[in-house]
């Protein structure tokens, strides 16, 4: 095990020469899309994210992976919106000097995602408008986002067992991604047997 002061110097180092680190994730606070033991690639000196990109970030002594939903200007500094994929988890803020890189690559049991394509920049996308509309609807305040507020919460009672809206783009790209799209059902009209 490395000891930690050592891990954030050598990412100190890589991110001067812009170099692209294979570290292995801790934890679940980024599923569905990404699982403790998955390993990501992390292209350094990539500092300034868009809207949906995966970065890494310093806080605390530790690297943090989460998704950019947000950026403002405070106190003459960049800061970015940050908020992990699992619900429930709050938003947190970075300043522009703390992130470390974007992540750029995913290997996991699935195989090998290439975030930088277009099929994984759409799905980056979606899940981060999902974050995004998850922080501003706990915030509430507004009559819109009340208004948003209700909607879901309507749909959730009218179809409780409905996949949630913003994980049905990611599940269809994993599966195309991963090849088990499997053989098309043919659905049969009610009342009559399958053959």
């Amino acid at each position: 095990m490395i000891p930690e002061p050592h891990k954030l110097a050598a990412l100190e180092f890589w991110h001067r020469g812009r170099v692209r680190t294979p570290l292995v994730l801790e934890g679940d606070c980024m599923s569905p899309m990404l699982n403790d033991g998955d390993e990501i690639v992390i292209a350094h000196g990539d500092d300034r994210p868009r809207f949906g990109d995966i970065v890494a970030f310093r806080r605390d002594g530790r690297v943090l992976v989460q998704r950019a939903i947000g950026t403002c200007a405070a106190e003459g500094r960049t800061v970015y919106e940050v908020k992990p994929d699992a619900q429930g988890l709050r938003a947190a803020r970075v300043a522009q000097e703390a992130i470390v890189g974007r992540v750029v690559e995913v290997r996991h049991a699935d195989g090998r995602w290439d975030l930088g394509s277009a099929p994984w920049r759409l799905v980056n996308f979606i899940m981060a408008c999902r974050s995004y509309v998850g922080v501003r609807r706990r915030a509430g305040g507004s009559p819109v986002w009340q208004a948003v507020s209700w909607l879901f919460s309507l749909r959730a009672r009218l179809r409780p067992w409905a996949a949630p809206l913003g994980l049905i783009p990611f599940r269809v790209v994993r599966r195309a991604a991963s090849g088990r799209f499997g053989p098309i059902r043919k659905r049969s009209p009610r009342g009559v047997q399958g053959e």
